[in-house]
């Protein structure tokens, strides 16, 4: 029997992804702060345009806009950060760190830099994941959202869903990054396991300790 053939991703998916792999090469050499920002910016852009050709056309979602539920996958993504983020604070509160001060994200009053930091890792495999599964496979649909004035909010039902399907996603064990024949870890424990690398370094003064989690 013929070798199955592996589908190709969309023009515009592939044009994303060599934008991402194109910036990526670019953060090592970015002269300061400002211009890291803006690759991320420009990473982030790429990134969830390619969304808008995953998502039916029955789900809204014109580009990512923070904290402002504009359209359903907006006001899904606010929400699931906000339980990352808290989840995250959580676990550096817990190692005696002080979630107030980051080193990527601008400290502003009322912000919890280092988790904002720290939860960047994360993001795509706890809650872009869940979101787009439960989008893509009818778990959420367009009627689960309230518009009112042009800003959507889940319905009670949805959101007691959506928060399920996130803890179970942090709860799942899984293959950490340090490979295969380590003891598998559910989500919450490698989140924890760089908040403890992060503290060895505050601890040293060695930033070389610190090796960012690539989870697939």
């Amino acid at each position: 029997m013929p070798a199955t053939a592996v589908p190709r991703p969309a023009p515009p998916v592939q044009a994303a992804l060599l934008q991402l792999r194109d910036l990526r090469g670019r953060l090592k050499t970015a002269p300061d702060l400002d211009t890291l920002r803006g690759l991320e910016g420009a990473g982030a852009a790429a990134y969830f345009g390619a969304w808008r050709h995953w998502l039916a056309p029955t789900w809204t979602f014109g580009a990512r806009e923070q904290q402002a539920g504009r359209d359903p996958i907006n006001a899904l993504l606010d929400l699931g950060y906000t339980l990352l983020y808290h989840a995250v604070a959580g676990l550096i509160q817990a190692r005696g760190l002080t979630p107030w001060l980051g080193h990527l994200h601008a400290v502003k009053s009322g912000h919890m830099a280092l988790a904002s930091d720290l939860m960047e890792e994360f993001r795509a495999v706890v809650v872009d994941r869940v979101l787009l599964h439960l989008c893509l496979n009818g778990g959420l649909l367009p009627e689960d959202f309230i518009e009112r004035g042009g800003v959507y909010t889940l319905t009670p039902a949805a959101v007691k869903r959506f928060i399920r399907a996130i803890e179970v996603r942090l709860n799942t064990e899984r293959q950490p990054p340090e490979g295969a024949g380590a003891e598998l870890q559910d989500l919450r424990r490698i989140i924890d396991a760089q908040v403890r690398r992060l503290a060895q370094v505050y601890r040293s003064g060695d930033a070389g300790l610190y090796t960012p989690a690539v989870l697939q």
